[in-house]
């Protein structure tokens, strides 16, 4: 009997960190070509808009003013993913792994292009919002809260 082909948690881990990284620039491309920089679309009053503004910094845009900086330790930490993909002592880890170099390659890919990344989520309520961030962001950091929480596996 024929069962097809498994696919390898191998496979599985690259084509999830591909994936994040597809959705991510296709998402960054819709907003370049649909939003004016510095415009903003309300989708849930003012509680969630899509808005097009660059961050040439880090996270939340702290350090701004070095963001070559920031493409060569995104670079290096790209590398070093995918090096720790191959020593990861736990599967557990392996999957949320995939989501961090996802993000990480797909603002590592903004900055070549651009020398920034484009953000575009803005959540809050009122005057109280959130910085905006991309998919990639999000990647990153739901990938590293399941990496501190993985468990050993059995």
């Amino acid at each position: 009997m024929h069962r097809g082909r498994v696919v390898t948690p191998r496979a599985r881990f690259w084509l999830l960190a591909f994936a994040i990284l597809l959705l991510d620039q296709a998402a960054k491309n819709c907003v370049l070509a649909a939003v004016e920089p510095e415009a903003e679309i309300s989708i849930l009053g003012s509680y969630g808009r899509i808005v097009h503004v660059t961050n040439p910094g880090a996270a939340f845009g702290i350090f701004r003013g070095i963001p070559g900086f920031f493409l060569v330790l995104t670079a290096a930490a790209v590398v070093l993913l995918s090096v720790w993909r191959f020593r990861a002592p736990r599967a557990a880890k392996l999957y949320p792994l995939a989501a961090v170099l996802g993000g990480a390659t797909g603002n590592l890919v903004d900055r070549i292009r651009f020398g920034h990344v484009i953000d575009f989520v803005d959540l809050g309520i009122g005057n109280l919002r959130w910085p905006a961030f991309n998919i990639a962001d999000a990647a990153i950091s739901i990938g590293v809260v399941f990496l501190v929480f993985a468990k050993e596996e059995v």
